[in-house]
């Protein structure tokens, strides 16, 4: 019921005894598969929803792929697909600080391996990181996590949950404190969720 509330059909999934504080997340397959946490079987369902949900909204939007990235992972990423699409000037643009060593040696790797039909899909992508450049690449992760927390707590509708999952992130001790206003002081994200949860963008989702 979680998947098709995202648009997603038959998402592969498993149970496997990685950190319960990471949460769920998928692995970035052909076919993405989701992964739970153990210790999520015995959850509240709010917070199986949260979990689940979240993950499947990334794997909905194509942005689980990033899970696995570090920020400059996703620069030099970033940058090698503009260079494929625009060439290197244009790769420089998008994102200026991406080592020019591992974005050639990544170029040539997708050029070598990248369908035809995918990197037509990224020549418009890649114009728009020209226009509009991934100057902080990590501030394109926290986005993500964000968006994903609103999903997750849209489809949940467990407030708490969702607020101490987003603050575990930055301010893991607060985040299991008693008082749940010392992780909305701690933490931007758990602010960003809470602030989202009385917004009209919320009251406009519905559900």
């Amino acid at each position: 019921a979680v998947a098709r509330s995202v648009g997603l059909e038959d998402v592969p999934a498993y149970m496997a005894a990685v950190d319960p504080a990471k949460g769920t997340f998928a692995e970035p397959e052909a076919r993405p598969v989701l992964v739970m946490p153990r210790a999520l079987a015995d959850a509240p369902v709010g917070e199986q929803i949260f979990q689940l949900g979240r993950t499947l909204g990334k794997i909905a939007l194509g942005l689980h792929l990033v899970d696995k990235l570090a920020a400059g992972e996703l620069g030099t990423l970033v940058a090698a697909l503009v260079r494929l699409s625009v060439g290197a000037k244009g790769a420089a643009v998008a994102v200026a600080d991406a080592p020019e060593d591992r974005v050639a040696e990544l170029t040539h790797r997708l050029e070598r391996d990248l369908p035809r039909r995918i990197r037509r899909l990224v020549d418009p992508l890649a114009a728009a990181c020209v226009e509009r450049p991934l100057v902080k690449p990590e501030t394109l992760l926290v986005g993500v996590e964000r968006g994903a927390d609103r999903i997750g707590l849209v489809l949940s509708d467990a407030l708490d949950v969702a607020v101490r999952f987003a603050a575990r992130r930055e301010a893991p001790e607060a985040a299991a404190a008693p008082d749940l206003r010392e992780a909305l002081r701690l933490s931007g994200s758990a602010r960003d969720l809470l602030r989202f949860a009385v917004s009209e963008e919320r009251e406009a989702v519905g559900l």
